[in-house]
């Protein structure tokens, strides 16, 4: 699912949650963002870690952010299907120290592992589905000591 699809769907989720009628007002722009209408130029290109010739594509995310976790599937299924030009990397943000710096040592020890695509989403689901807290290191241990993680 592309990022308008997602937005679309999300709308009408909203719409039908809250009882309201679809907003007529709300469309997509034809014919894709103009310069200087919907975002400007930078005048210095923005560093990337993209290799030359593919657009780097990054997702800033926190594993307690419902909404990260909402959007999770949704990317893993694009994920899945990513064409040749993109080149995708994540960073786990950290606000503050509590909860987030631990969370984003998690996913950077998790990355350096190799374990990205065996525990990446179990931990969203342990924090949004099982209501694990995961914010200290012992409850972290003994959450990846049981997927089998020495």
């Amino acid at each position: 699912m592309n990022r308008r699809d997602f937005a679309l769907q999300s709308l009408g989720a909203a719409a039908l949650a809250t009882g309201l009628p679809a907003v007529p007002g709300v469309a997509l722009a034809q014919g894709g963002p103009v310069e200087g209408t919907h975002y400007i130029k930078l005048s210095q290109a923005a560093p990337t870690s993209a290799p030359a010739g593919k657009v780097e594509v990054v997702e800033f995310f926190w594993y307690g952010c419902p909404h990260c976790n909402h959007f999770e599937p949704y990317l893993a299924a694009w994920l899945g299907k990513l064409p040749a030009d993109i080149a995708f990397r994540r960073v786990p943000v950290a606000f503050r120290e509590n909860p987030f710096g631990i969370h984003q040592r998690l996913y950077y020890t998790v990355e350096s592992l190799g374990l990205i695509p065996t525990l990446h989403a179990k931990i969203f689901h342990a924090i949004h589905e099982q209501g694990l807290k995961l914010d200290k290191a012992e409850l972290i241990a003994d959450f990846v000591a049981k997927q089998g993680v020495d």
